[in-house]
């Protein structure tokens, strides 16, 4: 599975603390479905789609900062900055080509 490692730009402030280091990895359709096992997150998800990428966003992150992995949750993500987002965002592309690229060159 490939993952990106990066810097957030402005970083994310969890427990007191600035965060901005994070790995990514490839979304999975678990990553999705799983939003759906928490009652609450499922009906704000259902309403708004925006939210629901986001919380997929949230599972793919393998690490953020020290922020243990359980509380990186869709909701701490709608805390950060745009320019975050559009790192994370980036990232999720950047994966995206490598996995293309990784496919098209072992094609047989």
């Amino acid at each position: 599975m490939f993952t990106e490692k990066g810097t957030l730009p402005d970083g994310i402030e969890y427990d007191g603390t600035l965060h901005s280091g994070y790995e990514i990895r490839e979304q999975l359709v678990g990553d999705a479905i799983s939003v759906f096992d928490d009652a609450d997150v499922t009906a704000r998800a259902v309403k708004n789609p925006q939210y629901l990428s986001v919380c997929v966003l949230a599972n793919m992150l393998v690490s953020l900062g020290s922020i243990p992995k359980d509380k990186i949750t869709g909701d701490l993500l709608m805390s950060m900055s745009q320019d975050n987002f559009n790192e994370l965002r980036a990232a999720e592309e950047r994966l995206d080509a490598k996995r293309k690229s990784f496919r098209a060159e072992n094609k047989k």
